[in-house]
């Protein structure tokens, strides 16, 4: 669907004004701040060097050059600086950290284009193709629908994935498209396109490097950074690049639902890039892979030819493992790797204790303190906001471990998890205490349960009063980083 140029700069006007960009930074503060913790607050500082507090203090300055500077076309990006963290299957990820200006232009620039793009993604082919990066789509709704499909026969499946894909997306391509839904001539495009084009700044140009007292990022407050051109892909790590990732897809998308699925009967599932489509015989799986990799070698991408990421599987006998989840042909269950994420976590808040500003020497006290202050946290998460004109949670699942994993159907697995935290806590107190602690004695301490918690949140029913078009900025914010928070996805 065509916008016109006026149109989308009209919502880029309404978004860049002081008072809506002053209004969003204490949202994106607020989300930023530790829910137990509020002293902490987790803004990076970009390779400009400005922290979050020295932003704060000129903030009048600030928004009142952002919007003049947008809304005359004139606005330029800061290099972004990258940083490479360890993905769950090996290798590094690199994602990239704007300044905090940067931030806020992505965000206001995110919530102007999205209505264009969404009408886009609704198309009735791909509407429930598409998970990421999209408001009310989720990774444990795709979970949900491959599901589904496998139990209505579909058990052959192509799990794919794109190789090193936000690296890699066409830069000529990809603007070509924005050309088509936001209009050349639009402020809009020309703010895009250079968000795409913006310089980076390589991990390697400053991880090890010293100016004066100041070690790794802290140096860009002395120095200029090192910056290398983006030849090609978009910045990982910010819900922009999340929705231009999709944009790139969608031909992909449509080609699959409307061309292939009527050589080959089908269903298909797709997770940023990684994808599944599901077949009732195994002998379309082969052709369907060639289909794919000529396809994607016909956009500029590349489909992974590692067996580890590539795969075709005949669930009937493997299980299939696709966004944080592990599907037989009668359960979903969470994947072995997040259930030791858990543990790893859990392990690291009970033995973090000593450290911690736990006072009582009554070993009671102790295990109720540690148990509704810290553990409790870790399986309940953050509380449900709750709808001020119904009282009933605005999202149907709060953000927790439990919240996002809530569609598994293996609860055997969630006993055998509840299970071990009891022996965790009990082994913990007995090595450092000498205390042995019993079941009854946790249930008094108050301690919560995975089990108990999974019912209650299948039960819950939330609210129907906000208006669709009224969407929370910080819902599409954060559901890309969510999802790699509780499932390691990369």
């Amino acid at each position: 669907m065509l916008c016109k140029t006026s149109d989308i700069d009209k919502q880029l006007q309404r978004r860049f004004s002081p008072d809506s960009l002053r209004e969003f930074y204490f949202e994106y503060k607020s989300r930023k701040t530790d829910h137990f913790q509020p002293n902490q607050i987790e803004i990076q500082m970009g390779a400009d060097g400005v922290t979050y507090e020295a932003f704060e203090k000129e903030l009048d300055r600030n928004v009142n050059f952002i919007s003049k500077k947008v809304l005359s076309g004139s606005y330029l990006f800061y290099p972004f600086r990258e940083v490479e963290i360890d993905k769950p299957g090996g290798g590094k990820r690199t994602l990239s950290i704007a300044s905090i200006r940067d931030v806020i232009v992505q965000q206001q620039l995110y919530n102007s284009i999205y209505p264009v793009m969404d009408r886009l993604f609704r198309h009735p082919f791909v509407n429930h193709v598409s998970f990421a990066y999209r408001k009310g789509r989720s990774a444990p709704q795709a979970a949900s629908y491959v599901h589904n499909y496998l139990k209505k026969g579909y058990i052959y499946a192509l799990d794919a994935d794109i190789v090193k894909y936000f690296d890699s997306i066409p830069h000529e391509a990809l603007l070509n498209l924005l050309k088509i839904h936001l209009g050349e001539n639009s402020i809009t495009y020309k703010l895009t396109r250079r968000f795409i084009l913006t310089d980076r700044v390589p991990y390697s140009t400053y991880r090890r490097r010293r100016c004066g007292r100041l070690y790794g990022k802290e140096i860009f407050r002395k120095i200029k950074p090192d910056r290398k051109r983006r030849e090609k892909g978009v910045p990982q790590g910010g819900v922009l690049s999340g929705m231009l990732a999709n944009l790139y897809l969608h031909e992909f998308d449509r080609w699959i639902m409307k061309e292939v699925s009527r050589q080959i009967p089908l269903r298909y599932v797709r997770y940023a890039d990684d994808f599944v489509i599901l077949t009732r015989t195994p002998e379309k799986l082969e052709p369907l892979r060639r289909k794919v990799a000529s396809k994607l070698s016909d956009i500029g991408l590349e489909l992974h030819t590692d067996t580890a990421k590539t795969r075709l599987v005949n669930v009937a006998d493997d299980d299939l493992r696709f966004v944080g989840f592990r599907f037989s042909l009668t359960d979903i269950s969470v994947r072995e790797r997040n259930i030791q994420k858990f543990k790893t976590r859990f392990t690291d808040k009970i033995y973090s204790d000593s450290s911690w500003n736990i006072s009582f020497r009554n070993k009671e006290k102790r295990l109720r303190a540690l148990t509704t202050r810290k553990l409790n946290y870790k399986i309940l998460g953050i509380p449900e906001e709750k709808c001020s004109e119904c009282d009933l949670p605005v999202n149907s699942k709060p953000k927790s471990w439990m919240g996002f994993f809530a569609v598994v159907t293996n609860t055997d697995q969630l006993r055998g998890l509840d299970k071990w935290i009891r022996a965790e806590i009990a082994k913990y107190f007995l090595q450092q205490y000498n205390y042995r602690i019993k079941r009854k004695m946790l249930r008094k301490a108050g301690l919560a349960s995975i089990e108990q918690e999974y019912y209650r949140i299948r039960k819950i029913k939330p609210c129907e009063c906000i208006n669709d078009k009224e969407y929370s900025d910080s819902s599409s914010a954060d559901e890309g980083e969510v999802t790699r928070i509780f499932t390691g996805k990369d």
